[in-house]
């Protein structure tokens, strides 16, 4: 059964590529589905495109590896995640993400966090520990030259951006395959490390989305309430330590929608 990877995008786009080569001609997977996450900015929507652009190109040469990876995009109502409340929502985006791609792929899903600021992150790791994916990842270069080399084609990266017509992007990029492949898909001098996480029980996942959906503690411990307290998901309504009506914080209300589904 081949594989789902989802991935942030930032200001790099090496590192999302680089993980679908570690993944295929490392580890032998096949690749069904990239899914990219992004912002609304105009930089990073140049490096998505460049990066859909890339795969494109590569069925076109016939790489066995790619010949059936599909890609979708996932834009992001904000060009930057820099608050609370745009966190939050890009939580509750992801969420969707990976329930869908789940459903879709058998629970054969992976995340490239390597994209973006660090706040995306670390939420999208701890959301993919929650809802069980099979493996995150973080992809660092060794290579600090690779960067000077970004940034010498950031132009034609832009131009395939700018190019309304799809055969003239694939024209664009087949005129610059050398540097750009040397740029995406660059294997030496990269290490792809996995982000540890641990499992959620079934029974206390069921147990939170209870509580959360009634407001009322539900299935869970005293010790468990309160640290889901002191972690910003809820408020205990009462004055006692008994109390078992609670009120959820924004962060207890995106959870819950989380749950929901």
């Amino acid at each position: 059964m081949p594989w789902c990877v989802i991935a942030t995008m930032g200001m790099t786009p090496p590192p999302v590529t680089e993980f679908l080569d570690y993944l295929a001609f490392e580890k032998g997977k096949e690749i069904s589905k990239l899914v990219v996450i992004e912002t609304s900015s105009e930089s990073v929507k140049q490096n998505t495109e460049v990066v859909r652009v890339a795969l494109k190109h590569k069925r076109r040469e016939g790489v066995e590896k790619y010949l059936r990876t599909k890609f979708e995009r996932i834009s992001l109502p904000f060009d930057d995640i820099s608050t609370e409340e745009d966190n939050l929502s890009f939580l509750e985006t992801c969420s969707a993400v990976i329930r869908k791609e789940k459903m879709d792929n058998n629970g054969k899903v992976l995340l490239n966090v390597s994209g973006g600021r660090k706040n995306m992150c670390i939420t999208l790791s701890m959301l993919g520990a929650i809802m069980n994916v099979r493996g995150v990842y973080h992809v660092v270069s060794e290579d600090p030259g690779i960067n000077i080399e970004l940034e010498q084609v950031r132009p034609i990266i832009k131009e395939i951006y700018e190019a309304e017509d799809e055969e003239e992007k694939l024209r664009i990029y087949e005129e610059n395959s050398d540097v750009l492949n040397r740029v995406l898909f660059q294997r030496k001098g990269i290490r792809v490390l996995r982000i540890p996480t641990l499992p959620y029980p079934d029974e206390w996942i069921s147990n939170l989305r209870e509580t959360l959906s009634s407001r009322r503690i539900s299935g869970l411990g005293n010790n468990e309430v309160e640290l889901l307290e002191l972690h910003g998901v809820l408020k205990r309504r009462g004055l006692t330590e008994r109390s078992r009506s609670i009120r959820l914080t924004d962060f207890g209300e995106t959870l819950r929608r989380v749950f929901s589904g």
